[in-house]
């Protein structure tokens, strides 16, 4: 009966035929499913953020849809705007007719102009092109995107050289040597894809349908259907996204100010999303820095004579190539690389045990860079550099040109283009060290000057032959037997990717919305982005689509008496290894099918796995699930993962991947259902204490001080440099245990075999929707116990799966009707929203059920939920089997039991209290409790339980006082060892305990615990019993270990 009830409910409103159609901030989304609270929560802070032109961060765990919800949410508003500006039509004009805009890549190829739309561009960045792949499957769902007939909204993807470039130079050449085949071909006009552009405007309507990188490639080539003109995907994606409402690129391209302007991407009025965001701040920084060897500025003065060389011989051929390069800049240019040079060969280097830098090196402040340039007469500033940078960019083309033009031999060619990448790169360099970005953000650059070893292959002590006009044969490098020899760097560090994004903000963008599945701990981590500069007005953390019963968490702290510790110290303790080997052999045969292991690092894993084949733990591992390892070479893993899928979808057996965070499971690969029912830790990824820009960016964050403005969020404290150590440490891990749930439907468990896990602070670290499961155990028995009910739940599902293959109808029937209670598991968002009568049709004149949030309707609908899942359990012992938490258990509880035992709670904790307080104190207290009730004040509680506190320590005081014992005047620095007894102590902290567990409110009871918690490590000497107390985030309440 209460199936065929909830069948019927759901009939009413489940429509798949149609788009659902909601109004949020005003805006009108259209979506493709029907939406759960998660999810609408997502595109109100999305749309929020559009709407006031603020930025925002958001963690959406994976599996809640979060790219779709981005992408119906930024399209949906860019839509509202361009019907509110009723040039819609007129602004995206794709007939074929002769109105149209012509492609002349000729004119536009050397132009510095930007086009300016009239519509907010939505910019999508993600890591690479394989991610945009999947974020391009999404975007084809989008209604705006899929009705490509009337909306005609324009996508296109950017990608480079290598990567679009369609002739078949492309399979014989690559980066350098690419771009100077391509210029040549297309100047003799051999290339057909580029003689095809004048054409594109016939095929405008092409980009109508977002194109991955390889159906744009096959579009280009003409093997599309019904299309037989060719034209290049490079120059035309470039060219086109002046026009596009969607234009998807990777990180680098964004955040490198000199590649935007070669792309001329204009960013005024955009709407900038980056996904993947938990990785940007590596990559922000990366591409505002710059390194240069030694021998690369004594490469560099070489290819200036070489440009001299090449100037000889084209004299009198080419006049035009000539004017383009001032022979005294070139000789300007040549004394300040001298110069710089000679100061880089005089700085003495040191080495500093202090800061643990195994290698010699020296730094400066940013400030000092430009001081360092002007003492030492290298003559290139800010000021002069533009001009500087357009002769270095005529010395390439030079060169590109002699090659062309010129018959040279396959080994002049290879020289004369490592001239070529070499100006490229210290005009680059210069590029960056004189650009705004670190003009306006110097105080987060360094400069680092150190000493390394390297390899005569990376020294670029080889000169072109026919130069020897202006050169010698050789440098003078030594090189030891092993051909190795030392090089000078120097290097511009920056420290932080505010620098970065200042770049994106500084040309008047929308919004910039950073989102990821994993982003936690997350307040920090923006403060980390925003620095100074601006702020993220819009943060999210947000829940899980999936209900409690579908994730299992715990943490093992010991096993067997031994403490589980993966410090790097532990790695040679042979207890220790035996106990986590043993420790995952118990857990893993618990859980059915694939398993994931995610060690510290690749050290840690190669020498845990060495010792447990010495033990006979691996083994004994491997017998019960077959082991599979991450290898070293990414071109090995496809292999290695097709073997683990192999082994779990076809033969149904159980196989355990184990791999590194960070690593290359640890993101980017989808392993749905089976492939993965469990994910184990084993200890902290931190980065290495060696790196010496790990080091010097601590030292940064420890002395660096931020000046809060008013319009930052005040309450955020940035990380200082140990913090943010751990802090990236712990990002990593909640990448890593992302895996384990993939869509709605998905169930597994996450196990931390660690100690330091069960710490309160990092658990505050861990992703929202983990941390409120978080378990603490001990006993290897109760954690078994606890992961055969949970796993129970779901063995009947398994069951099903493989008996919907069986050709019996009647064994059919039955599993499709429990299938049916399944879907509707979790599925109860519906429910909170209520049919709206009034109108079946929109602006858009699309027939849809439009629904109008209900939150009280989705609180009765809670016992549903459980009943469906007693449903699908039938027949077992569902006290037993079912896993459910505490507070759905409360549901079935009568509103007189609740008060009978808040009753006999109360009644216990007076006794209590009247037992160790006097008369006096007492009344006190009582009319402590009076006056909180009336406040209405945000910390009331916080100042109660530091009041009550404050009581109990006077009452003992006077207690003392009146049996003549020497007690401290001042009650505030009185330690209450000296005033109670070890009985008297424990009482007491237990007695606060279960006040603030009964009595606080939920979101009172972590703070207040945290507060009593402090005030007993302050007030007393060795008091044991504060360690055996922890506040349990997913029964949200104090609890004993």
């Amino acid at each position: 009966m209460i199936q065929q009830k909830i069948h019927k409910k759901y009939k009413i409103l489940k429509n798949e035929d149609i788009n659902h159609h909601y109004t949020i901030n005003d805006i009108e989304v259209y979506f493709p499913y029907e939406l759960y609270d998660c999810q609408y929560n997502y595109m109100l802070s999305v749309l929020n953020a559009l709407k006031k032109r603020e930025n925002a961060i958001l963690e959406s765990p994976t599996g809640t849809g979060k790219t779709l919800c981005l992408l119906c949410a930024s399209i949906s508003y860019l839509v509202d705007i361009l019907e509110k500006k009723g040039n819609f039509s007129e602004s995206i004009n794709i007939t074929e007719s002769n109105k149209n805009t012509s492609f002349d890549f000729k004119e536009n190829e050397n132009s510095p102009k930007k086009v300016v739309s009239d519509f907010p561009k939505i910019i999508y960045a993600s890591r690479t092109h394989s991610q945009l792949k999947q974020v391009i499957k999404e975007l084809k769902n989008v209604y705006f995107i899929k009705n490509n007939e009337k909306y005609k909204l324009l996508t296109t993807i950017l990608g480079s050289r290598d990567q679009l470039c369609v002739h078949n130079i492309n399979y014989n050449y690559k980066g350098t040597l690419l771009n100077n085949m391509c210029k040549r071909t297309r100047r003799s006009g051999e290339c057909m894809y580029h003689n095809g552009l004048k054409y594109l405007d016939k095929l405008k309507h092409l980009f109508t349908t977002p194109m991955d990188v390889e159906t744009l490639n096959e579009i280009g080539k003409g093997n599309s259907i019904g299309q037989n003109i060719h034209f290049c995907p490079f120059y035309a994606t470039r060219e086109i996204q002046n026009e596009c409402h969607v234009i998807l690129l990777p990180y680098n391209y964004l955040f490198e100010e000199n590649t935007r302007k070669i792309l001329k991407l204009n960013l005024e009025n955009s709407i900038i999303i980056i996904d993947e965001g938990h990785n940007i701040e590596n990559v922000a920084e990366e591409a505002v820095s710059f390194k240069i060897k030694d021998s690369d500025l004594s490469f560099f003065l070489d290819s200036i004579k070489a440009t001299l060389t090449v100037l000889d011989k084209v004299n009198d051929i080419d006049k035009e190539a000539k004017d383009k390069i001032n022979v005294d800049e070139l000789f300007i240019l040549n004394r300040s690389i001298n110069a710089l040079i000679t100061w880089l060969n005089n700085e003495r280097l040191e080495k500093n045990e202090r800061k643990k830098i195994k290698e010699k090196h020296k730094t400066y402040e940013g400030k000092q860079i430009f001081e360092i340039f002007k003492n030492n007469n290298i003559n290139i500033t800010k000021e002069n550099f533009e001009k500087f940078n357009t002769l270095l960019s005529s010395m390439i083309e030079l060169l590109n040109k002699y090659i062309n033009d010129f018959k040279l031999s396959q080994m002049d060619i290879n020289n004369v283009n490592r001239y070529i990448s070499t100006i490229d790169n210290i005009r680059k360099s210069f590029g960056i060290l004189f650009s705004d970005i670190v003009n306006n953000c110097i105080e987060y650059f360094q400069l680092y000057i150190n000493e390394e070893k390297v390899s005569y292959s990376d020294c670029a002590d080889k000169v072109y032959d026919k130069m020897k006009k202006f050169s010698k044969n050789k440098t003078k490098i030594e090189y030891d037997k092993h051909n190795y020899t030392m090089c000078k760097n120097i290097s511009l560090l920056c420290f932080s990717a505010t620098a970065s994004l200042c770049g994106i903000l500084k040309e008047k963008v929308n919004s910039i919305i950073v989102t990821s599945g994993t982003l936690s701990p997350i307040e920090p981590f923006s403060r980390q982005l925003s620095g100074k500069y601006f702020s993220f007005k819009h943060i999210l953390e947000n829940d899980h689509v999936i209900k409690s019963h579908q994730l299992f968490v715990g943490c093992m702290t010991h096993y067997n008496n031994q403490i589980l510790l993966s410090t790097y110290e532990n790695r040679t303790n042979e207890n220790y290894i035996k106990a986590l080997g043993n420790c995952i052999f118990d857990i893993i045969v618990c859980i059915p099918y694939g398993v994931l292991i995610f060690f510290s690092s690749y050290s840690s894993m190669t020498e845990t796995v060495n010792a447990w084949k010495k033990f006979q733990i691996f083994d004994k591992i491997n017998t019960y699930k077959t082991i599979f390892i991450e290898p070293n070479k990414a071109s090995d893993l496809k292999e290695i993962l097709n073997n683990y899928e192999n082994i779990i979808k076809k033969k149904k057996k159980g196989a355990i991947l184990m791999g590194v965070c960070r690593g290359k499971i640890s993101e980017g690969i989808d392993f749905k259902d089976d492939c993965c029912r469990g994910v184990i830790i084993c200890g902290l990824p931190y980065g290495n204490v060696y790196d010496s820009k790990i080091i010097f960016k601590k030292e940064f964050l420890d002395n660096f001080n931020y000046e809060i403005s008013d319009d930052n969020n005040s309450s955020i404290i940035p990380s200082k440099g140990n913090k943010w150590y751990n802090e990236e440490a712990m990002r990593s891990i909640n990448q890593s245990i992302g895996r384990v749930i993939r869509h709605k439907n998905d169930y597994g468990a996450i196990f931390f075999l660690d100690s330091r896990f069960s710490n309160n602070q990092r658990i505050r670290e861990i992703s929202k929707w983990v941390r409120t499961h978080f378990r603490i155990y001990r006993d290897i028995e109760q954690i078994q116990s606890d992961i055969d009910k949970f796993f129970e739940l779901f063995k009947g599902l398994n069951d099903q799966s493989v008996e919907e293959n069986k050709k019996n109808s009647i064994y059919n029937k039955e599993k499709d009707e429990e299938k049916g209670a399944i879907k509707e598991i979790g599925k109860n968002f519906q429910d909170c929203y209520v049919k709206n009568e009034r109108t079946n049709k929109n602006k858009h004149e699309i027939p849809q059920n439009k629904f109008i949030f209900n939150p009280t309707k989705k609180m009765k609908n809670q016992p549903k939920i459980l009943s469906m899942i007693q449903n699908i359990t039938k027949g077992k012992n569902q006290e037993k089997d079912i896993y459910v938490d505490s507070k759905e258990q409360n549901i079935f509880e009568t509103k007189e039991d609740n008060i009978n035992m808040k009753l006999d709670n109360a009644k216990s904790l007076i006794a209590s209290f009247r037992e160790i307080l006097s008369k006096n104190i007492y009344d006190k207290f009582f009319e402590l409790i009076k006056e909180t009730k009336k406040k209405n004040n945000e910390n009331k509680y916080e100042i109660l339980i530091n009041r009550i506190l404050e009581l109990i320590i006077q009452n003992f005081v006077e207690s003392n006082k009146q049996q003549n014992e020497s007690v401290n005047e001042n009650n505030s620095n009185v330690i209450l060892n000296d005033i109670m007894n070890e009985k008297q102590l424990i009482d007491v902290w237990r007695i606060l305990i279960k006040l603030i567990n009964n009595f606080f409110p939920v979101q009172e009871k972590e703070k207040c615990f945290f507060i009593l918690q402090k005030k007993f490590k302050e007030k007393t000497n060795d008091f044991d019993e504060l360690e055996k107390y922890v506040y349990n985030y997913r029964l949200e309440k104090i609890e004993i270990i």
